[in-house]
């Protein structure tokens, strides 16, 4: 007799659709808090139960997404199916010898050169084009197959994907699922966010409607690729942006010059402060910079520190809700008007793209990267701009600056 072991998951009437599938690629584009990342979870671990040892990869665009999916399959899975759980490693090594691991797609490197019996691409819209790309041949050798389940986020490689799928492209198969297809979706909560939330953002997010950027943040960010990184010239203004790292965050230094063009742009994080202070001195002095750091809480003892060494040329940019909307604000019109223009920055592009608002139950928008999502990219830009759009700073009274 064979024993039967139960795991923490009853799919709903829709998931039950997606698990009879034997397409290879499998495409899943749900509203928020349809149980996509469940129904995803679920199948992979099925798929490590049809055969042993078995090899699969769930992966998230940010590592707290990861951990997030990494708890998803840990309420879902048994102990009595796990014979280890390599938490450094981030894996699961199964009874019949497979293996689930879980991975972010921050990093293009870390997706190469395994070999995959199958993989989870868990909010796929929101993953670089470049990092699917970098992990499609480790499922080439064992025939693997994909899952891609996503909300929507534009038009972008995700809804190409999707439409293979609707196509009838051999191999594919695609499905699209409102929040409330999901019957313990409350009908309450449609309707309230129906009647309060803009109705683009609405038909994305709840009703997993594929828009044009229209929906977006920011838009023309295709239109704004262009160019290349510059070294600084006679004569020409430079505009600095810096946002401090904070936990987990990175440190981004941006730099343009008085046409909006991106001509300088580094990113990094845990260093120790002496040596990303070197790094922004070097920078603003190379170009002859001036401009706004984020000196919100931790950042203010650092623009304090920076400010010593470089009197009149930088100056603090305090966060409130109001102050940070005005920034943005500031930045979407740039790009509206195609002002700003940068190299093939993936990062910020990514973070662009992602970048989205919230609106409050004042009536008010909060702008904000979604949960888990760095948006530091997006905020030293629009400190870069902020200072290109409000002239000379070293006639400012007010170093410390802020909505009150």
């Amino acid at each position: 007799m064979t024993n039967v072991i139960e795991i923490n998951y009853k799919p709903h009437e829709k998931q039950k659709l997606f698990h009879k599938s034997k397409a290879r690629w499998r495409i899943l584009d749900c509203g928020r808090r349809w149980g996509k990342t469940e129904c995803a979870v679920a199948e992979g671990l099925k798929l490590s139960f049809i055969k042993p040892k078995q090899r699969g990869w769930i992966v998230s665009p940010t590592y707290p997404l990861s951990q997030e999916d990494w708890r998803v399959l840990k309420e879902m899975l048994p102990s009595e199916l796990v014979k280890d759980e390599l938490k450094a490693e981030r894996k699961f090594v199964l009874i019949n010898g497979s293996e689930i691991e879980f991975k972010s797609a921050d990093s293009e490197k870390s997706l190469r050169g395994a070999g995959l019996n199958w993989c989870v691409l868990d909010e796929a819209a929101r993953i670089s084009e470049e990092s699917w790309n970098a992990l499609r041949p480790s499922l080439s050798d064992k025939q693997g197959c994909g899952i891609f389940i996503s909300t929507p986020k534009g038009k972008n490689w995700f809804y190409r994907m999707f439409l293979k799928g609707k196509e009838g492209v051999d191999k594919y198969e695609s499905w699209k699922f409102p929040s409330n297809t999901n019957p313990y979706f409350p009908q309450e909560e449609w309707e309230e966010a129906k009647a309060n939330y803009p109705a683009d953002w609405f038909s994305q997010e709840y009703e997993a409607n594929f828009l044009d950027d229209i929906a977006s943040v920011f838009r023309n960010i295709d239109k704004s690729i262009k160019g290349e990184f510059e070294e600084p010239q006679a004569g020409k203004k430079y505009y600095a942006g810096i946002d401090v790292a904070k936990y987990q965050d990175f440190t981004v230094i941006t730099i343009i010059d008085e046409n909006k063009h991106v001509c300088y742009f580094d990113r990094f994080n845990r260093l120790n402060w002496d040596v990303q202070k070197v790094r922004i001195i070097n920078a603003l002095n190379k170009y002859k910079a001036v401009g706004y750091i984020d000196s919100t809480g931790v950042g203010d003892p650092i623009f304090e520190d920076l400010v010593r060494q470089l009197p009149n040329r930088i100056f603090g940019y305090k966060f409130t809700n109001e102050s940070k909307m005005n920034l943005i604000t500031s930045l979407q019109v740039a790009f509206e008007q195609e002002e700003i223009s940068f190299p093939k920055i993936d990062i910020l592009i990514d973070e662009l793209e992602a970048f989205e608002y919230e609106m409050l139950s004042s009536g008010k928008f909060k702008y904000t990267s979604p949960e888990g999502y760095h948006d530091d990219c997006v905020i030293s830009l629009a400190l870069a701009n902020w200072a290109r759009e409000h002239g000379n700073l070293t006639i400012a009274r007010n170093a410390n600056f802020s909505f009150r």
